[in-house]
């Protein structure tokens, strides 16, 4: 009653609506309580509150119950869910417990005396109205509840034993009176959903967690509180007011923390990411551990302090009124962009509290004082109040920056090592005497900054240009690193010094000095001086090396030692000194002196000019020219000191008058002015370049005297030489004139050009040339003058526009090689004293003779020596492959007098002979015989080229007497015979390559001609080795060579090509030599194409290849065999009456048809076989009439080798035959064939008696027996015709037997027989008994000369056993096929059976065309029984040999394939197709 009516007195105001109902809500109750009755606990039965017997009133309490717990042995306990009372009173030493979470009691209000207990340890309890709580109140249990929604008052007796579950106020927190009010566990939440609300608690008592959930409505603080565990406002306003408020726990502010004068002291984290933090006076925020978020702060009012004790606190990025750190702990700015302090800042000096600024910005509007260390990374502190931070530190970590905007008092210990600190206030300030790391002044362009002492700059110091200036005032200003100066740098007075040790750029800025006294001490090079004072005050460049900038000063001190190099165009409008030990080095263009100029160290002069207008002198001091500097002298010159002479130039430079030049040594002398200008006396040396300059008429007199240049020499004046002597030892470049008179002697040693000059002798003076590019003599006046060439490797100009303008004497001299620069004449001798002279592919025009001491003549590309005059002509030894001797006048000769090596020999014009007789020479390149005749006697040239026209005849006489004329090396090398001719009568001329004749006459009477004489290495042309396509050919002695092709396409490119225009005579008295390329791997056939021209004798002596001819060829000499075969394809080989043959066997004899004409009855072997069968015929002619002869031996049966009924033959030869014809004459002739073995002619199955042999012709249909006479036996005898031949209409010859019996087998065969059968072969054979028979191999053939091994049976021994045998082939084969079987006993020997055939037509339709073929065949057929496979197309010669082997892929079904046949001879071939798992297809075609 009494706390309503309070609150009452506390919402005074009876107008309100609310005040109304609530006086009527008060009414309510009192009438109310009027009828309430009381129940006293008294326990009697149990501890149940439930049960009736256990109250007074012996029934259970309802809300109309006021309730009493006693003092009794039975405490009650909350034993449902909805137990309820009026206004509940628990008396001293009365117990009421609630320990069940589903039970709840609610009272209206609930009153613990003093000794009483209120005991919550689970489930809940409601108060609805207000709590007096005197006694012990014990919340424990995580369900624990204690609802009041009311206010909670606690006195000086209350005690409380409060550890978890939670307890909600929604009125007033009265715990003034509370001392001993201090939960461990536990949430009091403040729910003032209603009303605002008071907390009020005793100095020493403290909450766990407080909750503060109050919607829209305050809870105000009415005393300091302490909160042990968090504190959290989750909605409205908690309000410390004046107070303060300490938070042991967590601080969450999602509603409002409102502080007006007192203190919230946060002293864990502290989030108020979705509250409002607002100060409504000079409140404080502590917070002493992790802010996570500072929330809406209010800006207007208030200190935030962050005062963490240890370790690191993060500051939150935001807007405050006023910032403090304190705490013995580093607190920097956390996350976002910086802080904005619009109020003041503070650090305190609380054991080491630390501001770290880190890499953000933070902005203080207010005064900035710093008593602890403010700590500046990247980031910028800007001071805009004033700043002080007397007793602090300053420490930058980083490159930071301190912005001052106002009154600076003190900047503390100050970190010099490190950061910026920037004066950038609008108006004035005073720069603090101070040491700074970097220092920047700045502003708006209306304040300047002064010099408050001593300042010193340990990094950079910057003017902006929106600082006016900056005052040195009397003081000095030492800045150890860069200086850099926008605007104004105003040095003051006598003692006003800016010393710059560091770098220096004024660009954009101005140097002032106040007084003539003012210093600038640079002691690095400035990168400039701004708009520099040159009206008073001094430049000092006192540091180490470093350049001086190109300006214009007033006074110019260079000291301090080391060397100071100007980089630009000094101007001095006053006085210039050079310090002792200092070195002031002139590297730009220009340092101009007006005033004196005094050097007690070194004035060094590197590419620059020093042009002292005013004095001069260095009598203490040093002249080094490093470099080509000028030290021009048109003053006053005292003393030129201590001056080296290995650079640099000396000008003088008088404009008037005549000069003496001092005799002294000089690097470069420059003479200039207009006037003459003499030696003294004595000589001069220069030790460099003399140049004498044309300024009006600049003279250089040597008159008797000596002078002498090491360097160049550049006249663009005159110099004058009489008696005296100039040696130029550099180069020499004339542009003026240059005059020898008298017995002057300039001797160049260097390079020397005139180009634009004169050179004039007016007598016999002398030119002597040692440099190494001599260019021009510019206009050349020779007289009687002689030009000596006596260097190293030297250029020879080219004289040749007149008499006057050429050459008199020229002697090429001294070592290397001189080189002629173009066409030239000599009138006088060409001496070779002692060096090589390269014409250097130019042409001299020698009007008298080739003199040589030493040395040699050469060129380093085609180059001629032209003899143009008549008489003769001595040419003196040489060795060079480049130059060409020619000749263009007629009549007498040239004669060598030594070896030569030159490039080529031309024989141009007119009718002069050039002899070589006994000489070596050798020629890199050609032999060119136009006119006139080339002549060898004896000696060697050697023509090394290796072109197509190596050696060329194309109009006059190559004549080879003796000697030996080599063509081409090791790959190549040519003879060409376009007209003229080629006479061979000794010696030995040797071709590389080839003897092209397009025309003329080719001679060959004796000596050898040996073509593609380097067998072995290389493949040469393609094309034939010798070919003649017009023109006369007389072979008559010697032995011409043809060595193996090594080319590919040899058929087409043949080794001797004579067209059929060609008139040739040929003899027996020449041989022809076909022989191997020494490298047999590289050769190929030898192809002949003599379209039907005769030669003499032939060679062969071809190993592993043949000789093929591509027409008909008559041999008027012998024939010889050393090794390899000749074909002849479908021509003819006709040996001449006289020929004879040796050498032929089954290796080397001839393939094709041979033909011999006969005058006599002598008997003739024809040497004819097949591939290595050697199958000759003895022909003898009946008379000695004129006839012609043919005979061609074929290794295969004839197309019929049947016999018909009733001839005298039993059998014909089913391996060979030949075609014997006599194509000319009419005499008959007998036919021989002789045999060394059974096996030569296969008659080793015949009977053995030879008397039943006998020769047999073919008339057409059928064979017919020819009388003939054995002689010998079947081992070793021979067969002829015993009669005459007269059937040349018949062709075909072979050999038969009138009764043809065969050896007996060792096994009785009773029958062999064989048939097709499903498209394959099958074989079966019957015998009655076997002896000693081992095995059984089956062959097969497909003409019944060449048998292969297709089926193998076991044999039976020894028996008399009938013995059937069955054998199948596994191919699928097409045509007919021959089979035989082969015997071998246990002995080895072998047997063989009479063959039988087989004919098995399958269907593969097998096509060639076009046949005949040109260039290419196709093949065409279709089989579908067989699978695919890889397999060889091989096309072979009649003879068997493999001539083309084609890689082809076989497919089921339809095949198609085309075969290049452009590099086979016309012939006839057999194309075979071989598959290993069905068949081989076998065809004819002829290639033409």
């Amino acid at each position: 009653m009494i706390a309503y009516e309070k609150k009452f007195i506390l919402n005074n105001n009876p107008g309100s609506y609310f005040e109304i109902i609530l006086i009527v809500f008060l009414f309510i109750v009192l009438v109310k309580t009027s009828f309430t009755q009381t129940a006293t606990w008294d326990g009697s039965s149990s501890t149940d509150w439930n049960t009736a017997a256990n109250w007074s009133t012996n029934a259970v309490p309802t809300n109309s119950n006021d309730v009493i717990i006693p003092n009794v042995t039975n405490n009650p306990i909350i034993t449902s869910s909805s137990d309820e009372c009026h206004n509940l009173t628990i008396q001293s030493g009365g117990v009421l417990t609630s320990n069940n979470g589903s039970y709840k009691l609610t009272a209206a209000s609930i009153t613990v005396d003093d000794g009483g207990s209120l005991i919550i340890s689970d489930g809940e309890i409601e108060c609805t109205g207000k709590a007096d709580i005197d006694g012990l109140l014990t919340v424990s249990g995580s369900g624990a509840t204690l609802d009041i929604n009311g206010e909670l008052e606690l006195s000086s007796t209350t005690t409380e034993s409060i550890s978890n579950g939670n307890i909600t106020v929604v009125g007033d927190f009265d715990g003034v009176a509370a001392n001993n009010f201090t939960p461990t566990g536990g949430t009091l939440t403040m729910d003032g959903s209603g009303a605002d609300a008071i907390i009020s608690m005793h100095t020493s008592a403290n909450f766990n967690n407080l909750i503060i959930n109050s919607v829209s409505y305050d809870v105000d603080a009415g005393s300091n509180f302490d909160v042990n565990g968090t504190l959290t406002v989750t909605s409205g306003t908690l309000d410390i007011s004046s107070y303060t408020a300490t938070v042991s726990g967590a601080t969450d502010i999602d509603g409002t923390l409102k502080i007006s004068t007192g203190i919230y002291d946060a002293n864990s984290t502290f989030t108020a990411s979705g509250g409002n933090i607002t100060f409504t006076d000079a409140g404080f925020l502590k917070c002493a551990l992790t802010v996570s978020s500072i929330g809406t702060l209010s800006t207007s009012n208030g200190t935030v302090v962050y005062d963490r004790p240890s370790g690191i606190q993060n500051v939150t990025q935001g807007t405050y009124n006023n910032l403090t750190i304190d705490g013995n702990a580093s607190h920097q700015i956390g996350g976002g962009s910086g802080i904005n302090v619009l109020g003041n800042f503070v650090v305190n000096q609380n054991g080491t509290t630390t501001f770290d600024v880190r890499d953000k910005d933070i902005t203080v509007s207010g005064t900035s004082d710093i008593n602890g260390t403010l700590e500046i990374g990247t980031g910028t502190f800007d001071a805009n109040g004033s700043f002080d931070a007397t007793g602090g530190t300053i420490d930058f970590t980083g490159a930071g920056r301190l912005q001052c905007a106002n009154t600076v008092t003190s900047l503390g210990t100050l970190d010099d090592a490190e950061g910026t600190v920037e004066y950038d206030g609008a108006s004035s300030q005073t720069v603090v005497a101070d040491t700074y790391f970097n220092l920047e002044l700045d502003g708006d362009g209306t304040g300047h900054k002064s010099a408050g002492g001593a300042v010193t700059v340990n990094g950079s110091f910057t003017i902006t240009s929106n600082c006016e200036r900056y005052d040195t005032e009397t003081y000095l200003t030492n800045v150890i690193g860069a200086s850099d100066i926008n605007s104004m740098l105003r040095i003051n007075d006598n003692s006003g010094v800016f010393d710059a040790d560091g770098s220096f750029d004024a660009t954009g800025g101005e140097i002032n000095f106040t007084t003539n006294n003012g210093t600038l001490r640079l002691a690095t090079t400035p990168t400039s001086l701004g708009t520099l004072d040159d009206a008073q005050g001094k430049v000092v460049y006192n540091g180490a090396a470093m350049n001086v900038l190109a300006d214009t000063y007033h006074d110019l001190t260079i000291k301090d030692g080391n060397t100071k190099t100007s980089i630009g165009t000094i101007t001095i409008t006053g006085d210039l000194l050079v310090a002792s030990s200092t070195i002031f080095d002139i590297v730009t263009t220009t340092c101009t002196v007006t005033g004196s100029s005094e050097v007690n160290g070194t004035l060094k002069l590197s590419t620059g000019i020093f042009d002292a207008n005013g004095s001069f002198t260095a009598s203490g001091g040093t002249i080094t020219f490093t470099d080509a500097g000028f030290l021009k002298c048109s003053g006053s010159v005292s003393s030129l000191g201590s001056m080296n002479t290995n650079a640099g130039t000396v000008v003088y430079d008088a404009t008037s008058g005549t000069q003496d030049i001092r005799p002294d040594s000089y690097y470069n002398l420059t003479i200039d002015g207009d006037g003459t200008h003499q030696i003294e006396s004595s000589s001069i040396n220069v030790l460099g370049n003399l140049v004498v300059n044309q300024t009006g008429t600049t003279v250089f007199d040597v008159r008797q005297f000596s002078a002498s240049v090491t360097g160049s020499t550049d006249i663009d004046g005159t110099i004058q030489i009489s008696t005296g002597t100039f040696t130029a030892n550099g180069v020499t470049d004339i542009d003026g004139t240059l005059e020898i008179s008298g017995t002057g002697i300039y001797d160049s040693n260097g390079d020397f050009d005139a180009t634009n000059g004169s050179i004039t002798f007016s007598a016999a003076g002398f030119l002597k040339l040692s440099g190494s590019t001599i260019t021009s003599f510019g206009t050349f006046t020779r007289s009687t003058g002689t030009v000596e060439y006596d260097g190293g490797d030297q250029s020879v100009i080219a004289l040749s526009t007149s008499s006057n303008s050429s050459y008199n004497n020229l002697i090429i001299n001294g070592t290397g090689t001189k080189t002629l620069a173009g066409t030239s004449k000599i009138y006088g001798d060409l001496t070779l004293t002692a060096s090589d002279f390269d014409i250097n592919g130019k042409t001299i025009y020698l009007k008298e003779n080739m003199n040589r001491t030493s040395g040699n003549l050469i060129s380093g590309s085609a180059a001629n020596i032209t003899i143009d005059n008549s008489g003769s002509h001595n040419i003196c030894a040489f060795s060079d492959d480049d130059i060409t001797i020619k000749t263009t006048s007629t009549g007498g000769s040239v004669t060598t007098t030594g070896d030569i090596s030159c490039k080529s020999i031309d024989l141009t014009s007119g009718s002069k002979t050039f002899l070589i007789d006994g000489e070596t020479v050798n020629l890199d390149e050609d032999l060119v015989v136009t006119a006139g005749t080339f002549q060898m006697t004896s000696g060697v040239l050697n023509i090394n080229s290796n072109s197509s026209t190596s050696a060329v005849v194309e109009g006059g006489t190559l004549d080879l007497d003796g000697g030996t004329l080599t063509v081409g090396n090791s790959t190549s090398g040519d003879i060409s015979l376009t007209s003229g001719s080629i006479d061979i009568s000794g010696g030995t001329l040797n071709i590389a390559d080839e003897l092209d004749v397009s025309n003329g006459t080719v001679t060959q009477s004796g000596g050898t001609i040996n073509i593609k004489s380097y067998i072995g290495s290389g493949n040469g042309s393609s094309s034939a080795k010798f070919e003649m396509d017009a023109g006369t050919l007389n072979l008559t002695g010697g032995t011409l060579i043809l060595n193996g092709q090594t080319t590919t396409s040899a058929s087409s490119n043949p080794a001797m090509k004579i067209a059929s225009g060609v008139s040739v005579t040929s003899t027996s008295s020449h041989t022809t030599l076909i022989q191997s390329n020494n490298t047999t791997s590289n050769d190929e056939d030898i192809y002949l194409d003599l379209n039907g021209n005769d030669l003499g004798a032939l060679t062969v002596n071809l190993t592993g290849h043949e000789v093929i001819i591509n027409s008909n060829v008559t041999l008027n000499g012998n024939l010889t065999f050393t090794s390899g075969d000749i074909s002849t394809n479908a021509y003819t080989l006709t040996l001449s009456s006289s020929s004879t043959v040796s050498g032929a066997d089954d290796s080397k004899h001839l393939n094709g048809t041979c033909a011999k004409t006969t005058s006599s009855t002598s008997a003739f072997t024809f040497p004819v076989g097949d591939g290595t069968r050697y199958r000759p015929i003895i022909l003898t002619p009946a008379a000695s009439n004129s006839n012609t002869y043919s005979v061609e031996y074929n290794h295969s049966p004839h197309s019929d080798v049947s016999i018909a009924g009733g001839s005298t033959i039993n059998h014909i030869s089913p391996q060979y035959h030949w075609d014997i014809n006599r194509t000319s004459g009419s005499d008959n002739a007998t036919i021989s064939v002789a045999w060394t073995s059974s096996s030569t002619y296969g008659t080793e199955n015949w009977n053995h008696d030879i008397s039943t042999m006998l020769w047999a012709y073919f008339d057409g249909s059928d064979w017919n027996s020819i009388g003939s006479t054995a002689s010998g036996s079947s081992v070793s005898g021979s067969l002829t015709t015993s009669s005459v031949n007269s059937n040349w209409g018949n062709e075909n010859f072979t050999l038969a037997a009138t009764n043809a019996t065969f050896p007996p087998l060792p096994v009785d065969i009773i029958s062999f027989n064989g048939q097709c059968d499903n498209n394959f072969p099958q074989i079966e054979f019957v015998v009655a008994s076997q002896i000693n028979n081992e095995f059984f191999t089956i062959e097969r053939s497909v003409n019944l000369i060449d048998w292969e091994e297709v089926g193998y049976i076991a044999g039976g021994g020894t028996t008399n056993e009938i013995i059937t045998y069955n054998w199948s082939e596994e191919a699928l084969l097409n045509g007919t096929k021959y089979y035989r079987l082969s015997l071998t006993d246990i002995n080895d020997d072998v047997k063989y059976s009479n063959p039988i055939a087989i004919e098995c037509e399958n269907e593969i339709d097998f096509h060639l065309y076009p046949n005949p073929a040109f260039n290419f065949i196709n093949i065409a057929f279709n089989f579908d029984y067989f699978q695919n496979e890889e397999t060889n197309l091989n096309i072979r010669t009649l003879t068997g040999k493999i001539i083309k082997s084609v890689p082809v892929s076989l497919s089921k079904g339809y095949n198609n394939m085309e075969i290049d046949l452009k590099d086979l001879p016309k012939g006839i071939y057999l194309l075979t197709i071989n598959s290993f798992q069905t068949f081989r297809l076998e065809k004819r075609f002829i290639k033409m």
